[in-house]
């Protein structure tokens, strides 16, 4: 998308902004270990938490086919993705052994300092990365395929990666959503919700944009709540004497928060909805909305991840209960948040004055030049 920062509408932006402050949120929670850790009301109200948030991830895959089903595809787009995790794999990596925060073997060094993750810490940089040299043949695809006929390959997809994998628990078709299937089937709802705007379908054109906003809302609320239902379900069932109901029980109670989830993925697009909905514009938003994929790269980084969530001391390896934890997370989410963005900045800036340097002209003009030549 290469409209004008400052011009385009901020709705996607302000849901990038929303979506990528839940990752950080919810990662306080999974990666901080206070599920496992708190009781009673405090861990009901954070699995209420990941359980509203969990639309995060497939948000950015659905906005990723939105957009770019029409769009060509971009080696400069792929090399600055990857330039991108390249540059905060190899600086995270030299800073925290260097400062002797983190042992590493020459394998593990090794690893950390190659330009594609070959681990999978960066699991959804992976999917996309693929899913985006994958596109030009999604596109060609979505171009020549009616209505009719993509609906079906959307339904056939969700039944095929989604509901199989819940009956079977994965052994006939797996799909867990940390995998470029799951990728492929979000970016052609994305694509579809582009292509047949939700306003001209028939149940919902002769409803108001305020009334599309509210039913968009209550129906990702409520799918939501449903899916925390299950997982309560899937926990009373853990605990009944059958084997093969324990057995049931513990699949479903992992599959809830599967980002492959039937439940998961139609709340994540009534989530898109919503935002669809919105017209509006702000500088701010769209600014702070470029920085938001350093979010991810900095906070989740393998390093940061083992020891972040024991500095700011939510992961103590101890009972916790008090209803404190709740405002003290959101208020560390939006300091990580914050301190992630203003690092991106300095980084944009940084290589923005390299980029006026003539040694780096030269060695890029080469570079396309030689790339032009294959």
């Amino acid at each position: 998308m290469k409209e004008n920062q400052n011009g385009r509408n901020s709705n996607f932006e302000l849901m990038r902004i929303v979506s990528m402050f839940f990752i950080v949120l919810c990662h306080i929670i999974g990666h901080g270990q206070m599920l496992e850790h708190s009781s009673g009301v405090l861990q009901l109200i954070l699995r209420i938490i990941s359980y509203i948030g969990i639309v995060h991830v497939n948000s950015f895959v659905l906005l990723t086919g939105y957009f770019q089903y029409n769009k060509k595809f971009s080696v400069r787009k792929l090399l600055k993705i990857i330039n991108q995790q390249w540059f905060y794999k190899v600086i995270i990596t030299l800073l925290f052994v260097f400062l002797g925060i983190q042992t590493v073997t020459k394998l593990e060094l090794f690893n950390n300092l190659l330009p594609f993750d070959i681990t999978g810490n960066y699991w959804f940089i992976n999917c996309y990365i693929v899913l985006y040299i994958l596109s030009p043949f999604l596109n060609r695809f979505i171009e020549h395929i009616s209505q009719k006929e993509h609906r079906r390959c959307l339904l056939i997809f969700l039944f095929l990666f989604s509901i199989i994998p819940m009956l079977t628990d994965g052994y006939l078709v797996s799909n867990t959503g940390f995998t470029v299937v799951q990728f492929v089937l979000l970016y052609l709802a994305g694509a579809y919700l582009h292509k047949y705007p939700i306003k001209d379908n028939v149940h919902f054109k002769y409803y108001s944009k305020n009334k599309r906003q509210t039913i968009f809302f209550m129906l990702m609320i409520f799918l939501g709540i449903l899916n925390l239902a299950f997982s309560i379900s899937a926990d009373f069932l853990t605990t009944v004497s059958n084997p093969l109901v324990q057995q049931i029980g513990e699949f479903y109670r992992h599959y809830c928060m599967r980002y492959s989830n039937i439940l998961v993925i139609a709340q994540s697009i009534f989530y898109f909805l919503y935002f669809e909905t919105l017209s509006f514009k702000s500088r701010k938003i769209n600014c702070i909305s470029s920085y938001t994929l350093a979010v991810y790269l900095l906070s989740d980084h393998v390093f940061v991840r083992q020891h972040l969530y024991k500095w700011i001391a939510v992961d103590q390896g101890r009972s916790i209960s008090s209803l404190k934890y709740v405002p003290y997370i959101i208020l560390w989410a939006v300091i990580i948040f914050a301190f992630c963005v203003f690092v991106e900045i300095i980084r944009v800036r940084l290589f923005a004055f390299i980029r006026k340097r003539k040694f780096y002209r030269k060695l890029q003009k080469g570079f396309w030049n030689y790339v032009k030549e294959f």
